[in-house]
């Protein structure tokens, strides 16, 4: 009888380890056979939360609020997602741009250069190749997964210094046209209303711009484009 009790619990003990086995390897598919674009959307807050911590150590980003760092970040993962899916049905990806562009334009309005907004991606590139790694066990590598990070990543950077490029080309444009102004006119008043057409022809989200010149309690409209009538007219406003 004792023998009998002994070979039962070596039974159920054997077929204990065979379950837990099996759930294991089970487990193991299911992190292998899954997509690189299903990670990327299960794990986006973790990438980004990686990707927070290391890009702090680039200059610029260390001093920006939360809202401010992350930007257009996480929309250019949900993009990352969408390329790869793409990649694994056969058919050719379209470029992140409208998001790089976004995403270089609010950068340079917060004073980084191109290598540092360059770096960001860099370091995006990196944090989400190392989780990748870790979440797969170095095992299952889904290689369309990385072609879409790839061509993500490398066509944002061109995006952006392509945006960035043409942001500096017109603030050296706007300058050059500011210095001219200045010594064409012979006046203040038409050297004013000079400067208002070179921030408009330069600047296409503004079209009407005014320039107001203190005199004493009251600010008044020196020089209008889009409301010349309050130039005509002398409209003021009294300060405070």
């Amino acid at each position: 009888p004792e023998h009998s009790v002994s070979n039962g619990f070596v039974g159920v003990e054997a077929a204990w380890r065979t379950i837990v086995d099996r759930t294991q390897e089970q487990q193991s598919l299911r992190v292998v056979s899954g997509r690189f674009s299903d990670f990327i959307r299960e794990r986006k807050g973790v990438i980004l939360e990686e990707w927070e911590r290391a890009v702090r150590r680039v200059a610029k980003a260390a001093d920006l609020e939360h809202p401010d760092l992350f930007d257009h970040v996480p929309d250019l993962l949900d993009r990352i997602a969408e390329m790869a899916d793409e990649l694994v049905v056969g058919s050719q990806p379209g470029v992140p741009s409208p998001v790089a562009e976004k995403h270089a334009l609010e950068r340079l309005d917060e004073g980084f250069d191109l290598l540092q907004v360059v770096a960001e991606f860099a370091v995006l590139r990196d944090c989400i190749v190392r989780l990748w790694a870790t979440e797969i066990r170095a095992s299952g590598f889904d290689s369309e997964g990385f072609r879409a990070l790839n061509q993500a990543i490398d066509k944002a950077v061109a995006a952006s210094i392509d945006r960035y490029t043409q942001a500096r080309d017109r603030t050296l444009q706007s300058l050059d046209r500011i210095s001219a102004a200045a010594l064409e006119s012979r006046n203040l008043d038409e050297f004013l209303q000079r400067l208002l057409r070179v921030l408009l022809e330069t600047t296409a989200a503004v079209d009407t711009a005014t320039i107001l010149l203190r005199e004493g309690d009251l600010l008044f409209v020196r020089a209008s484009v889009g409301r010349e009538s309050d130039v005509a007219t002398g409209f003021s406003l009294r300060i405070g």
